[in-house]
């Protein structure tokens, strides 16, 4: 590989690549904890899945780390996988707040904020993954 071939990476890279690693860490810590502090949460909420609480942090685990291996190889498939685990970390924050939540009030009150947050977020996934850099990245172009 010639020294114009480097595989330089742009900061929307690094972001995206933290913005994986930060949903795998989550994950990961959601599975610790749950399996940790498990009869403190059957004690102060008994009708909370724990099951749920695992399956979906380790999901967000495998997204999280898949998301950021993905993101950071210059394959012209990756731009897709990329959005495709970002939709799944949404899906799965979207299936915690309709399906398992324990205060239904609190949802209602915030739903907008988390409609808009997400959709951000989402959004500057698909920003950095149409910016021309980011994609002669994945085409395997030159940076230079």
């Amino acid at each position: 590989m010639n020294a114009e071939h480097k595989s330089k990476r742009t900061c929307g890279l690094w972001l995206l690549g933290t913005m994986f690693a930060f949903a795998a860490l989550i994950g990961i810590l959601r599975v610790e904890q749950t399996v940790r502090l498990a009869d403190f949460l059957r004690e102060i909420a008994p009708d909370i899945s724990l099951p749920w609480l695992i399956i979906s942090g380790t999901l967000a685990a495998l997204c999280g780390v898949g998301g950021l291996v993905i993101s950071q190889c210059r394959k012209p498939w990756a731009p897709q996988a990329v959005f495709v685990l970002a939709g799944a970390l949404s899906l799965l924050f979207w299936l915690d707040q309709w399906l398992f939540v324990a205060d239904y009030s609190l949802l209602r009150r915030l739903w907008g904020f988390y409609l808009i947050s997400n959709t951000l977020v989402l959004g500057v996934v698909v920003w950095i993954l149409t910016r021309k850099r980011v994609r002669r990245f994945y085409q395997g172009e030159p940076l230079a």
